[in-house]
């Protein structure tokens, strides 16, 4: 890049050399501040913007790290009692002539129906994975599976609440530094990661060209709850569009987040409870038959 603009090439010219690493909202908002001279402002608001995408994708990766931790070692735990502790238990009983306790008895079902199938289990499971996968490299299902997902009651609502605080944020950032509003939005729809939500604001971009608001067509695309549509109306009415949007933004990415805290916050006990309880009864269904070998042999 550097050589590029010594040889006298515009600073959007030489990253616009480099999609994978600058992405179309990087090169509009540096070509927006270079024919309105002023890039460093940009730059400072394009720096916030990355900085606040990198802090939603710390607190979902945060979020997942106990949850994944605490299955590997559950996991784990039930594995080695399955494998080390129970064969002996059940050898003494054999050997004795004796009858398992009900506990013990489900839990040698279990044991051998996972050890039987066990394996064509998870090959179905792959097979559908990569079913799956191959599927949705088809455009039709990818758009469809994208669709549903936003349906979906927790997820859904998840996913929606990231991609309009995203697409906010970037229409307010471009379109305040000098972008054309309709270059703006198109840039701003191809920042959703779900095709579905990005198809339907491309879809308010053309409905602009035919004179409509931006609040009335954003309402079209049903991606944006009411207040929000209430909010940039009001922008457009008092002329502070641009504050509005990322007004809007800031509520939407703390929604979020209050979100997120709230389902990890539901679902960590939840995870400890279910987990615990299983390793409670295979821990029962060990240690009832030793009491049960200690008392015969008393």
């Amino acid at each position: 890049m550097r050589n590029k603009i010594i040889a006298g090439y515009s600073f959007s010219h030489a990253i616009a050399s480099y999609p994978q690493t600058f992405n179309p909202t990087y090169q509009a908002m540096v070509l927006a501040g270079e024919k309105s001279g002023h890039l460093g402002s940009v730059l400072n608001r394009l720096s916030d913007h990355i900085e606040q995408s990198q802090k939603i994708k710390n607190k979902i990766t945060h979020a997942l790290i106990y949850p994944c931790l605490l299955i590997t070692v559950s996991i784990a735990i039930i594995a080695i009692l399955l494998t080390f502790v129970m064969p002996q238990v059940i050898e003494q009983f054999v050997y004795m002539k004796k009858t398992l306790p009900l506990a013990t008895r489900v839990l040698i079902t279990i044991n051998n129906k996972i050890h039987d199938y066990g394996f064509i289990f998870i090959l179905i499971v792959i097979s559908n994975i990569l079913l799956l996968q191959k599927l949705l490299q088809r455009p039709s299902w990818k758009i469809q599976w994208h669709r549903y997902y936003l349906r979906l009651p927790l997820l859904g609502k998840l996913s929606i609440k990231l991609n309009t605080a995203r697409y906010t944020r970037t229409l307010s950032i471009l379109n305040s530094n000098g972008v054309p509003l309709l270059t703006a939005m198109s840039i701003s729809a191809s920042v959703s990661s779900n095709i579905y939500a990005s198809r339907q604001l491309s879809k308010s971009t053309e409905l602009i060209r035919e004179g409509n608001s931006l609040s009335a067509v954003l309402k079209k695309s049903q991606l944006f709850s009411p207040i929000v549509i209430h909010m940039i109306s009001s922008g457009e009415s008092s002329g502070q569009i641009n504050n509005m949007l990322e007004r809007v933004a800031k509520i939407q990415e703390k929604e979020f987040s209050h979100q997120i805290e709230i389902i990890m916050t539901l679902f960590e006990p939840l995870l400890i409870i279910i987990m615990a309880a299983l390793i409670l009864f295979i821990i029962l269904s060990i240690l009832q038959p030793i009491m049960d070998l200690n008392t015969l042999m008393a």
